[in-house]
């Protein structure tokens, strides 16, 4: 196992289920409400660039399973699981400071994403009296 190596691969997977989140909803906020495209083939070429983004999400994700594939092989999985609190703290920031997807900002939202990172922190960091992994 290597930490680093592990580390590494956390970070693409935290980027790529992010992105996969971020471009499912553009795509899907592009879409019509009504499932109407699924079913008219002539509905569906209108609305090709947003189903463009909705499997850019999909494929992002299958990259994201991958790497996590790298993340299991070389950390405990007691620091590895916590890290995906990431991805959350990083699609509510992304999704609240861009004017695309029009999500506001909330005093409560931005504290439990704070705890959610100070949670990760402590799960990560160092400790002379942890127990093995």
């Amino acid at each position: 196992m290597s930490a680093s190596r592990g580390y590494a691969f956390a970070l693409a997977s935290i980027a790529l289920v992010s992105f996969a989140q971020l471009a499912m909803k553009w795509g899907m906020s592009l879409l019509p409400a009504q499932w109407d495209w699924l079913q008219q083939p002539a509905l569906y070429t209108e609305q090709l660039g947003a189903a463009a983004w909705v499997l850019a999400g999909l494929l992002a994700y299958l990259g994201s399973m991958a790497a996590w594939m790298g993340v299991l092989a070389n950390l405990p999985l007691s620091k590895a699981y916590p890290m995906l609190g990431i991805s959350y703290a990083l699609v509510y920031l992304i999704a609240v400071s861009s004017p695309w997807f029009e999500q506001t900002y909330s005093h409560g939202a931005a504290i439990g994403i704070g705890l959610i990172l100070v949670g990760v922190g402590l799960c990560n960091a160092p400790d002379a009296n942890r127990v093995a992994d």
